[in-house]
């Protein structure tokens, strides 16, 4: 699984195709968003649990064919804020299905 710390920030791939709610672990009457990342500096893949808020962020640069992110987080515990910012343009199939949480 793929973690930030406070202040971190990762470059990674995302797979439009593999994306799905999830139980959060910390409170399981909310949901995550498990999306499968690959991160090209450790030629390696991870899934990364995010937030309603993180997922919506990346969602809707995957809708604008946004596929390799930068994440950053920024606060720890319930102050956790992310921030996504698109580094390139990929093409990838499939992005209509895709579908913002709720």
């Amino acid at each position: 699984y793929a973690s930030l710390k406070a202040g971190e920030s990762k470059d990674w791939y995302f797979d439009p195709n593999s994306i799905e709610k999830v139980p959060n672990k910390f409170n399981p009457q909310q949901e995550r968003f498990r999306f499968k990342v690959y991160d090209p500096d450790m030629d390696a893949e991870f899934l990364w649990d995010a937030s309603v808020g993180a997922a919506r962020r990346v969602i809707a640069e995957m809708h604008k064919q946004h596929f390799f992110l930068k994440i950053e987080r920024q606060g720890e515990g319930m102050e956790t804020r992310y921030s996504v910012t698109p580094i390139n343009t990929g093409e990838v199939q499939d992005v209509g299905s895709l579908e913002f949480p709720s």
